[in-house]
């Protein structure tokens, strides 16, 4: 499953649209907190020894005696990594959903002028893709995921914790996964460090988010291979879904306070509505 062509034509002029971080890195599109060398004046600033005399601006000299230099506004592309759940608790919908958002994301960073990378966890070590940086790679994008599947996959926390050193400053950090973490907090709190902006993408099959089966039951960890028989009735029914509620409100606070965002999605949901969900929520425009 991948975003459909059409879907790519016609969201070619959108970008992401980070809450804090801008262009920090190389030559791109978007307004960064630097001055320099540029064509839109920015402001002026008193001469300093080694300035280049060519920047000074000769009629504040004429004027007031005084050198100054004209700053121009500098533009610079925001470095996006997008961090891929392939534990076997992903397995069908969900796998297929997160790919299908990665592949999408990483097509509005780069029609946007921004780069991005795609990191996946597999049983043996973490994988990177090469760094996509030009309109039309949505395909090599997609190519480069299919061949992971939810089997192959390391799980969440290796994901975070091996992908930490390879996040850049001040960049932004999309997680894609069905969190089923004991600590959120101390999983998710290291990619914020060093500036950097992080979304979460929650997803969760119909089963897990409202289960209804109650009785005699043999509840198995897909990740573990874990079984436990448990008897469950309305009462366990009803406090499991508080748990995902509250959860869910932890993870999205946790995104919150880096700046960040927080989806929560079914994995049911048809592809042709999260463009418009992601473009409501304030993600992409």
């Amino acid at each position: 499953m991948r975003p459909e062509p059409a879907l790519l034509q016609t969201t070619g002029r959108m970008r992401l649209l980070p809450r804090a971080v801008g262009g920090t890195h190389g030559i791109g599109e978007r307004r960064s907190r630097q001055k320099g060398a540029g064509t839109d004046f920015a402001d002026f600033r008193e001469y300093a020894p080694g300035d280049e005399l060519r920047h000074v601006d000769p009629h504040l000299h004429a004027r007031f005696g005084q050198f100054h230099i004209r700053r121009y506004e500098v533009t610079q592309h925001l470095p996006v990594a997008i961090l891929l759940d392939g534990s076997a608790s992903m397995k069908g919908g969900k796998l297929a959903l997160a790919k299908w958002l990665a592949v999408f994301l990483a097509h509005i960073a780069t029609v946007g002028g921004d780069r991005s990378e795609l990191l996946v966890r597999t049983a043996r070590r973490l994988e990177r893709s090469p760094v996509f940086h030009r309109k039309g790679q949505s395909d090599a994008a997609a190519n480069w995921l299919d061949r992971y599947t939810a089997e192959t996959g390391g799980g969440l926390d290796l994901v975070l914790r091996e992908a930490a050193p390879f996040l850049k400053p001040r960049s932004l950090v999309i997680v894609i996964s069905d969190f089923w973490l004991e600590e959120p907090e101390r999983a998710l709190r290291p990619l914020g460090a060093d500036g950097r902006e992080v979304w979460a993408i929650r997803i969760l099959s119909p089963e897990e988010r409202d289960p209804r089966e109650t009785g005699d039951l043999l509840l198995v960890d897909s990740e573990t291979g874990t079984e436990i028989a448990a008897r469950v009735g309305p009462g366990q029914i009803a406090a499991y879904r508080a748990f995902i509620a509250e959860f869910g409100t932890r993870v999205e606070r946790l995104c919150h306070g880096m700046e960040g965002r927080f989806l929560d999605l079914d994995s049911v949901s048809p592809p042709g509505w999260l463009a418009a969900r992601l473009r409501s929520a304030g993600w992409i425009g």
